[in-house]
């Protein structure tokens, strides 16, 4: 998978479900690694341990 397609998967994960945890993101096969880029940048937002949301 490219990185652009596990960014897009990513939000479209956190769109679906409001709040995601971070096995969502496992179980869909988005490495962490974009959790933290994403968080990084703003487009995701911790919300609680192993909890994100947009």
């Amino acid at each position: 998978m490219e990185a652009r397609h596990h960014k897009d998967h990513a939000i479209k994960i956190a769109r679906e479900r409001g709040i995601a945890r971070g096995a969502d993101f496992d179980q869909a096969g988005v490495p962490r690694v974009y959790l933290q880029r994403l968080l990084r940048e703003g487009i995701l937002q911790r919300v609680g341990r192993g909890l994100y949301k947009l």
